[in-house]
Parts: structure tokens; sequence; C-alpha cells
């Protein structure tokens, strides 16, 4: 769901939902909240990078989250 290197004092965040242009949904938003906790508890990270892959990235909130099953 995500990846996080950490590599020169820089963290980077990846989020790994292409096929949703990385869109959020509860599973990635809880996935992007560990990895601040991560980052925030390592004394060594000076920076972070967040960044996508594919054709876009961040598309926002996915509304499939709220689609009607009934």
């Amino acid at each position: 769901m995500l990846e996080l290197t950490i590599d020169d004092n820089i963290a980077h965040v990846r989020p790994a939902r292409p096929d949703r242009q990385d869109a959020l949904n509860g599973e990635l938003m809880e996935a992007l909240g560990d990895a601040a906790r991560s980052i925030a508890e390592d004394p060594t990270v000076r920076a972070v990078v967040l960044s996508g892959r594919g054709r876009s990235s961040r598309a926002g909130l996915d509304m499939a989250n709220f689609a009607d099953d009934d």
C-alpha cells in the first residue's frame, strides 16, 4: 500500500495505488499515518519527499469508499 525508504537523511514516501491514481482510502490513510510516526521517531530524518508513480498522483479521496452497496 505504501513504500517508505530512508536514504541520506531523507525519507521517501510513495503510495502504491497507481490503479487508483493514489486516491486516498482508509487503508492508505492509515499507512500514511504509520509512516509519519516512523519518520517522527527517526532522529536522522531531515526531510520527507512524498511522491507517486504512474500517470498521476494524489487524485484525492477515493469515492469508491462511499459507494452504496444497496
